[in-house]
């Protein structure tokens, strides 16, 4: 960035941005309240509206189906007991359940298996009161093992998992929170998973469709399919699982990807590793397998839940700890990196070499660590000279999860047709983000989506000035009609101006952009500015409403940087 001030030039160089903050897992400290209060695997697990997030049911260590329910505050990293009476705990044992939040608050649990059947009955849990309560009505089949998510019109998909002669299920079925029912798809075709599988992990996706992945059939299986809730059916993924995986645990995050840890393969018991899923590219990545970018406990049959820091929760299943094969009753999270998501840049039409209004262009930090921006500025591929950068309030900005910054930008076409540029971020990401921008240079007189007629005659040319003076054309647009009047000025004239638009050329290349204020000269580099000579223009405009006279002056100098 170039400021200056007065006669004085000072030339900020931004510096490379520090290398890319990664993800990574924490183990919670293993005492007190930071671990699970009760013994538990294959538990059900459901953020509530207070960011808390239910664990309730699953199974001890001898394989026992349990009642019993906590809760983890964030906010502590903690977990409290609900006390084990009745309304406070499971109607049932379940073990393998499902859990969906529902649109007023209240979670959805349901099947299972209770010790000695598997179950398709259902429960609500209430977390105002934080009770439990029985509904009448039960799923259209007996699932162990199923998998569940919210839709978009406030329905759970539920799908597959055990029957009670132990085959795994094909069918799928909804429950309507407005009646409490549930109602069975048509088990053919496409209206029914791809693939018979218990035991797989299942996420909604910001289009509104849900992710199936994994599970068993009957070894562990690592292909994928999607469930569109517009159709109602459901659509085998090309793109696999880096790993077959069972009793996995998944959640989405906040960026729209999905986490999938752990659980158990063909060729090991327990696992350590992660991946994600990307819904923009539907695929796979696998985390680094080491260190604190997988599970620092193996597990299988654990929870997890996204928490409202832009963390999740990756709690109990069985594992290693104390023993191959007990309950790990420890907590840890996943730390996702820092990432931007952006949102503004398109100016649409645009008359040629007239400039734009203003555009917003918004950064939010949709990563649980902290996002760092040292600036912003210009790329170098498109037609960066038609934009300009005229505000940066993001430049030194460290964004908490969910935190915004701004920055505004103008277009100014040079050339009729599509015109782009994009504005870099120099932050902690691994990859910088960059903001798209895109705009489209209109002739004079032409319409936002005409095509340009013959041109029209030229206008008049206004009368010669006397030597020594300085002809000044105000034009007016009043009522769609534009006017001009023509006055002489005695030279030198002085202008009173109190902010101006500014750039810094040569040879037609724009390197700098910004503007005066008070005073106050503020550039913001568009590409390198290297010693030479170059030209500074200061252009002054002033509009009060549509019916006063806009005066637009440009006064251009040649300066020399060193």
């Amino acid at each position: 960035m170039l400021v200056v001030v007065g006669s004085v030039f000072v030339l900020f160089v931004a510096g490379a941005s520090a290398s890319g903050s990664a993800a990574y897992f924490s183990l919670l400290p293993e005492t007190g309240s930071s671990y699970m209060q009760y013994v538990q695997a294959g538990a059900i697990a459901a953020p509530l509206p207070d960011g808390r997030v239910l664990v309730a049911g699953g199974a001890d260590d001898s394989g026992n189906p349990v009642q019993a329910a906590e809760l983890f505050d964030s906010t502590s990293d903690s977990f409290t007991a609900l006390p084990e009476n009745p309304g406070s705990e499971l109607t049932t044992p379940r073990y393998g359940a499902i859990a969906a939040p529902l649109p007023d608050g209240d979670i959805l649990i349901a099947g299972g298996y209770d010790g000695s059947n598997a179950l398709a009955s259902a429960e609500l849990y209430h977390p105002t009161t934080e009770t439990f309560s029985a509904i009448s009505a039960q799923m259209t089949s007996t699932r162990e093992g199923a998998v569940a998510s919210p839709l978009p019109n406030g329905e759970v998909l539920i799908a597959g998992g055990m029957n009670e002669g132990g085959s795994d299920l094909k069918s799928a079925e909804l429950f309507n929170p407005a009646n409490d029912t549930f109602t069975a798809l048509p088990a053919s075709g496409n209206t029914q998973l791809q693939v018979a599988t218990a035991f797989a992990v299942a996420a909604p996706l910001p289009n509104g469709d849900v992710l199936i992945a994994g599970g068993e059939d009957p070894g562990a299986i690592a292909s994928a399919e999607l469930f569109d809730p517009s159709s109602g059916t459901f659509a085998t993924l090309s793109a696999t699982m880096s790993t077959a995986r069972t009793q996995a645990a998944a959640s989405p995050l906040a960026n729209g990807d999905v986490l999938i840890t752990g659980g158990e393969s063909n060729t090991a018991s327990y696992l350590q590793s992660a991946e994600l899923f990307d819904p923009s590219t539907k695929t796979f990545t696998a985390l680094p397998a080491s260190g604190n970018t997988e599970l620092q406990h193996p597990r299988r049959l654990a929870v997890a839940a996204l928490l409202p820091n832009g963390e999740v929760l990756e709690a109990g299943g069985f594992g290693t700890n104390p023993a191959p094969g007990y309950v790990d009753v420890s907590a840890e999270l996943f730390v996702s990196a820092p990432q931007s998501a952006t949102s503004g840049g398109a100016f649409g039409d645009q008359i040629l070499s007239d400039p734009s209004s203003e555009q917003t262009l918004v950064v939010t930090n949709v990563g649980a660590q902290v996002l760092r921006i040292g600036g912003a500025a210009l790329g170098h591929t498109g037609n960066p000279g038609d934009f300009a950068i005229t505000a940066d309030e993001c430049g030194g900005k460290a964004l908490a999860f969910g935190q915004s910054c701004t920055i505004t930008a103008r277009f100014t076409p040079s050339a009729t047709g599509a015109r782009s540029a994009s504005v870099v971020l120099e932050d902690n990401e691994q990859t910088p983000a960059s903001i798209a921008l895109n705009g489209t240079g209109t002739p004079v007189g032409a319409g936002a989506s005409a095509t340009a007629g013959p041109q029209g005659p030229a206008g008049a040319t206004g009368a010669r000035g006397p030597a020594g003076e300085i002809e000044l054309v105000t034009c007016a647009k009043v009522h769609k009609k534009k006017r001009c009047t023509t006055k002489l000025v005695s030279s030198p004239a002085t202008f009173t101006v109190r902010a101006a638009r500014a750039s810094v050329s040569r040879a037609r290349h724009v390197y700098a952009t910004g503007s005066l204020t008070a005073g106050k000269l503020t550039l913001h580099g568009v590409s390198v500015l290297r010693p030479g000579r170059y030209t500074l223009k200061l252009t002054t405009g002033h509009k009060q409403n549509k019916h006063t006279t806009k005066q637009s002056i440009t006064v251009a100098q040649t300066i020399t940087i060193g």
